[in-house]
C-alpha cells in the first residue's frame, strides 16, 4: 500500500516536469480522490509524511505554472 501511494506521487511529482497539461489532469484527479490534502495515504486523521510532502510540493508546483489559487489553497489546508 505504501508503495503504490509513494509510486503515484513520484510520478505526480515528476509529471509537474512534463510539457503539456498532463500536470493539471492529475492534480485535479488526486483533489477528487483525496478532498483533503492530508488524505493521499488514506489515513483517518493528520499526519505528517514524506508522501503528504512529496505531493504538496507537486501541488505548489502546479500553482506556480498555472496560476491557479485552487492548487495554493489545497497546499495551505493541510496547514
Amino acid at each position: 500500500m505504501v508503495r503504490k501511494i509513494l509510486f503515484i506521487a513520484i510520478v505526480f511529482c515528476s509529471s509537474c516536469f512534463v510539457s503539456g497539461k498532463n500536470y493539471i489532469q492529475m492534480a485535479n484527479s488526486e483533489m477528487k480522490r483525496n478532498p483533503e490534502s492530508w488524505m493521499p495515504d488514506f489515513r483517518k486523521t493528520l499526519k505528517w509524511d514524506y508522501t503528504h510532502g512529496l505531493e504538496l510540493q507537486a501541488f505548489w508546483q502546479v500553482y506556480e505554472k498555472t496560476g491557479n489559487l485552487i492548487y495554493l489553497d489545497y497546499v495551505k489546508s493541510f496547514f
